[in-house]
């Protein structure tokens, strides 16, 4: 009798992967394989039945049911949204990897039109986080696809080292004294894709969030020259002060303990916040650092003295033609939880930012 169904992503490809087996262990049935996100499963025990989420960078959330017999039945029995939040028919999903600065494979998942409107070369968004031994796998959004489609546009989801993506290895081959392999992975697919001709510097941009946001912004001044624009949110950007606020004395673990020689000489060699007095702004990024009044996980203080020390070395060094520039949101924490017209006004900030900084036109 058939007894157990397995979720796994194996090591050598970020694939979800559902097989129905025996109690020996013999493969009976392949449920399902592919790109999307399968969460939540949950069932009574010896029941035929489990249910367990489905989500996808083309589809939103729903709720599937799969009869555990001898011929596996699935079936969707919720689903969130409308058939016009169904983006299957006009994307396209597919993976790749690149090569990192010490020889490393960086895997990362691709997001384009199915019908691109010219052969390139294209406006690229790459996102990433690398740290917290966080995976970062596929999600949907309901305004990218709209960010793809009319700005004939590919969104790159990139798994660098410190993620959860491959085992204890991966994630401790990207924190304290190894932070940099991060940025150097994140790097490697960017320039990978601008060596192939599937963008340039000037269509390229990243965007992160929190430790996302450290990783954004150290890379502006690692490799400015491979980019075109930075979004950066709610973003860890002061590393020598960071364990003084909040919950930051938490991080310890990830970044390292700045009173310790070893492990400040490391953080003060990437922290973003202490090397713009020696970055040349004039090849920098357009930047847009976004953060909240009321986030009490990253305090505002990041971001705001970053911005501020943006603005004076700028002023200082007669920067001409960038846009730097910052939104704070009131009444508002570290990100989960703003009520819609909060996330409308944030979306048409990226919207209005990306188009300014690469030259983009909104096309139906």
């Amino acid at each position: 009798m058939p007894a157990s169904v397995t979720p796994n992503i194996p090591a050598n490809v970020i694939m979800t992967l559902i097989e129905f087996c025996s109690h020996v262990g013999e493969k009976l049935h392949t449920i399902y394989r592919g790109f999307d996100k399968l969460t939540g499963f949950s069932n009574w025990f010896g029941s035929e039945v489990t249910y367990f989420n489905q989500e996808s960078f083309t589809r939103p959330v729903s709720v599937n049911k799969l009869t555990i017999t001898d011929k596996p039945k699935l079936e969707v029995i919720e689903r969130s949204g409308t058939e016009l939040h169904d983006h299957s028919e006009r994307l396209d999903v597919s993976d790749g990897w690149a090569k990192s600065k010490d020889g490393s494979k960086v895997h990362y998942f691709m997001v384009k039109p199915k019908k691109m409107r010219n052969e390139g070369p294209h406006p690229v968004l790459f996102y990433g986080y690398g740290g917290f031994q966080h995976a970062l796998l596929p999600g949907y959004s309901i305004s990218r696809p709209y960010f793809l489609t009319k700005y004939d546009a590919i969104f790159v989801l990139v798994n660098t080292r410190g993620g959860g993506e491959f085992g204890d290895e991966f994630y401790h081959d990207g924190r304290l004294l190894k932070k940099h392999n991060v940025f150097d992975d994140f790097l490697a697919v960017v320039k990978d894709f601008i060596d192939r001709g599937v963008t340039t510097p000037k269509l390229t941009a990243i965007e992160g969030g929190s430790n996302g946001g450290l990783l954004v912004a150290a890379c502006a001044r690692k490799a400015p020259e491979l980019l075109g624009a930075v979004i950066c949110h709610v973003g860890v950007l002061d590393m020598l002060r960071y364990p003084k606020f909040t919950i930051g004395c938490a991080w310890v673990p990830e970044y390292g303990f700045p009173d310790k020689e070893e492990h400040f000489k490391n953080l003060m060699s990437y922290s973003p916040y202490h090397n713009l007095a020696s970055a040349d702004l004039q090849k920098f990024p357009h930047m847009l650092v976004m953060t909240a009044d009321h986030d009490d996980r990253v305090v505002p203080g990041h971001s705001l003295k970053y911005l501020a020390e943006l603005y004076y070395q700028a002023k200082k060094k007669e920067v001409k033609d960038k846009f730097f520039t910052g939104l704070i949101t009131t009444d508002a924490g570290h990100g989960a939880g703003k009520p819609t017209h909060t996330l409308i006004r944030e979306t048409a900030v990226f919207f209005s930012f990306i188009e300014n900084a690469l030259g983009l036109e909104w096309k139906d």
